[in-house]
């Protein structure tokens, strides 16, 4: 890193202010600063460019107002070992280069700083009278002399004056003085004050920083200069007002009418770019013209400061967390609504409104089928071309069924969106007892064409067999849309769903465990034990069971293999899990799908890989977990 190095020495100024003289008899000098440079070298450096002694030496710097921060008094910082040197090289950095590296060479104490006097730069104009001249060289004289360095040398300077001379020059000798006797009297050390521009209490007269924009700076659109204007003031903390703005060129100012804060941009011939062609941007208004409300502080530009917050799989901030946020980091003061707007406007920058969703779906579709081999997308417009359906299976789940369990578990669920809709999908369960989605479509509401139009391309990856299993509530549109699609599969009930039907009825009967039982049990002696108790206590109750086909809620009369999924259970899981994504654009919502499903399959293959066992690790936990019961069992050879 090149770094400007300078000599001269820190002085006082009458409101506190410090300001760094330069050595104009010394010349200046860059050198390169690399960031593992030890304090000694960097000093070694220093000598041999300045041909002085190291001992005569040192070093310091202010922090410019790129800080942000206007603090009288604030004193400059020294460098005497590493890491302060370190310091300074990321303070450089920070401030894109704007901190200087001040070198002080030490003088003899006896001469009372007068050496040091004479090489700055007189505050005396050049044009002086000969006689103030004179009067300042002979108070200088008079300073040199070591008895003479005390506040007494205030008087002999102002004797020196005449009574009748003129005020502008007397401010100057006054200037002078002052000068002369901390130079003489000072007892500041070199860690004093840096350089900041005299402020008066309540104003702000700069706003320059390292992403002030400046003349001749060019932006692509109207729009952007804007947006870059808006995100400045709320920064620097200064508002501004529209003097004219049209589709040529933009002035701004500030809102105070005696404030010079100007800032003036046209448009370029035959482009969109606009370009500044004035900026000013010095700040003479008080502080009174601040607000918490900022005018500036749009919902739009709240919402691009915070739209990092949200993404395809965030949740993103809630609008009593935005009040909070826009307080605490640009001092802006909004309300419950204003923060619901501004969430509205950040979740449309990063994924667009539900109109330019739909109207890009098929280009999603379109690269889920080029990206991801395998795959299986479908569309569907009515007769005036607007959406309808959509489907989505994925490559390498509809690949993995095959080593599945052949029960899948369908359902739908509704969307929060602008034009509401449903959600539905298939579901199975992997040998570790994963949820394992299969396909999910988007449709306009839960009924027997929707579901006759998701099961047809599900049939495309997963052909009709005896040995498939459906598991899902008792909707009749799914009972219609099986037998035509899927005649030769079974189609099973879920065991939660019909309990809820006869819980209304048989609540206080005392027999839904035995309900519960019965469906769950694995041979037909076992059911029909557990049934025939339910049928002595409750003949009416029997009776709707079996009116409900023992083949679609019990698992021993199950014409195909129902494993342990006796529930919808893995498919209402999956729908908590989008429980947020449902509020989004149908391509955000997909995408979430997507980039979900993409880490839960690398998460488990890389777990799969490091498993040692032949089985999976629940069911090496099950096994482990009954072994203490098995190991107290006798074994009988039965053949």
């Amino acid at each position: 890193m090149e770094v400007l190095c300078i000599c001269g020495q820190w002085i006082s100024k009458e409101s506190l202010q410090w300001e760094f003289l330069v050595d104009l008899k010394r010349n200046a000098s860059i050198i390169f600063i690399e960031e593992d440079l030890p304090y000694e070298d960097l000093m070694k450096i220093v000598s041999e460019d300045f041909s002085v002694k190291e001992e005569e030496i040192s070093l310091s710097y202010g922090i410019s107002l790129d800080m942000k921060c206007i603090i009288e008094s604030f004193p400059p910082l020294s460098i005497g070992n590493t890491r302060q040197l370190r310091t300074f090289i990321s303070k450089t950095r920070a401030f894109d280069g704007t901190c200087r590296l001040c070198v002080k060479v030490s003088t003899d104490p006896a001469s009372c700083n007068t050496q040091a006097s004479d090489t700055f730069a007189s505050t005396v104009p050049l044009n002086a009278n000969p006689v103030i001249l004179s009067t300042v060289q002979r108070e200088k004289q008079v300073s040199t002399d070591p008895a003479s360095c005390n506040t007494q040398a205030s008087d002999t300077f102002a004797s020196t004056v005449p009574l009748n001379a003129n005020p502008v020059i007397l401010s100057t000798v006054q200037s002078e003085k002052q000068s002369l006797l901390y130079e003489s009297v000072s007892t500041v050390p070199l860690n004093a004050l840096p350089d900041f521009s005299h402020v008066h209490i309540g104003l702000s007269p700069t706003t320059r920083g390292a992403g002030d924009i400046k003349v001749n700076s060019y932006f692509k659109t109207k729009r952007d200069l804007m947006l870059r204007m808006k995100k400045w003031a709320l920064e620097w903390k200064f508002e501004y007002k529209t003097v004219s703005s049209n589709q040529s060129r933009v002035l701004l100012s500030c809102v105070d009418e005696n404030c010079t804060w100007r800032m003036r941009a046209i448009k370029l011939p035959l482009s969109d770019f606009f370009v500044v062609k004035k900026y000013v941007h010095e700040h003479t208004c008080d502080t009174t013209h601040r607000k918490a409300n900022h005018r500036q502080a749009s919902a739009k530009l709240l919402g691009s400061l915070i739209c990092s917050n949200y993404g395809e799989k965030k949740e993103g901030l809630k609008p009593k967390q935005i009040i909070e946020q826009v307080r605490m980091l640009h001092g802006v003061h909004i309300n419950y609504k204003q923060a619901w707007r501004v969430r509205e406007e950040a979740q449309i920058l990063v994924r667009g409104t539900p109109e330019d969703s739909y109207y890009n779906l098929s280009r999603w579709l379109y690269k889920i089928t080029e990206t991801n081999p395998g795959s299986l997308t479908y569309q569907h417009v009515d007769a005036a071309g607007k959406f309808k359906y959509a489907f989505v299976a994925f490559g390498p789940s509809i690949r993995g069924f095959s080593l599945m369990r052949r029960v899948i578990a369908v359902d739908g669920t509704f969307q929060k969106r602008k034009f509401n809709g449903t959600l539905l999908a298939a579901c199975a369960q992997d040998g570790n007892y994963h949820l394992y989605p299969l396909a999910f479509a988007v449709v306009d509401a839960e009924n027997g064409a929707s579901w006759k139009w998701f099961f047809r391309g599900l049939s495309q990856k997963i052909p009709d067999a005896s040995d498939l299993v459906f598991v899902s509530d008792r909707a009749n549109s799914i009972f219609s849309a099986l037998e035509d699609v899927y005649p030769l599969s079974h189609h099973g009930i879920c065991r939660i769903h019909l309990l809820r039907n006869i819980t209304p009825t048989y609540a206080k009967t005392e027999l839904l465990p035995l309900v519960e039982s019965a469906a769950d049990a694995y041979t037909c002696h076992e059911f029909w034990v557990i049934f025939k108790d339910i049928k002595d206590k409750c003949p009416e109750l029997a009776k709707y069971l079996e009116e409900s086909d023992f083949r679609k809620w019990a698992r021993s009369y199950a014409p195909a293999n129902r494993y342990n999924i006796m529930t919808t259970n893995i498919e209402e899981s999956l729908n908590s899990m989008l429980r947020m994504p449902r509020e989004l654009p149908i391509i955000s919502l997909l995408e979430t799908i997507r980039l979900t499903m993409t880490t839960w399959f690398f998460e488990r293959r890389e777990a799969a890989a490091k498993h040692k066992h032949l089985v999976t690790p629940k069911v090496v936990q099950k096994l482990v977990s009954r072994l203490g019961a098995a190991m107290l069992l006798n074994v009988y050879q039965v053949d």
